[in-house]
């Protein structure tokens, strides 16, 4: 299990980084310092693309062909053939967020990163309109 480490807009797992943009629209990945730019192609219904790799609500579509994907409140999670990523934001203040690799995948840094930008812009999604809830019962 390895975690991803924040310092401000970036996290860090491995030497790779997923840099979020001001919105957590749009983002980018670094892998091995090649470029891959992010991003959220439906809020609602969490589909999210990088390169050649494609979440959503179908499935996942990865370079070597397609996968499951799976969401859940607190985790989202590729899958194929007895082989698995799990990607988990556990903790109630202080947010750790934690990758567990199972199985051979190919270009396995892409797919974990844009899993775990996934994961990152749907909490960001849950907390604002948590705080906009908020704000507007107490107006």
């Amino acid at each position: 299990m390895a975690v991803l480490t924040k310092h401000r807009r970036t996290y860090t797992l491995d030497g790779s980084r997923v840099e979020l943009w001001r919105s957590l629209r749009r983002g980018s990945l670094i892998i091995d310092d090649v470029v891959v730019p992010v991003e959220v192609t439906s809020f609602r219904r969490l589909a999210v693309s990088a390169g050649a790799v494609r979440l959503g609500p179908s499935g996942a579509m990865l370079p070597d062909g397609p996968a499951g994907w799976e969401v859940t409140r607190r985790s989202v999670s590729v899958v194929r053939d007895g082989a698995r990523i799990d990607v988990r934001e556990e903790g109630f203040l202080r947010k750790t967020t934690t990758v567990d690799v199972t199985g051979e995948w190919a270009d396995r840094e892409l797919i974990v990163l844009t899993a775990a930008f996934a994961l990152l812009a749907r909490q960001r999604r849950r907390r604002m309109i948590m705080i906009v809830a908020a704000a507007s019962n107490h107006g």
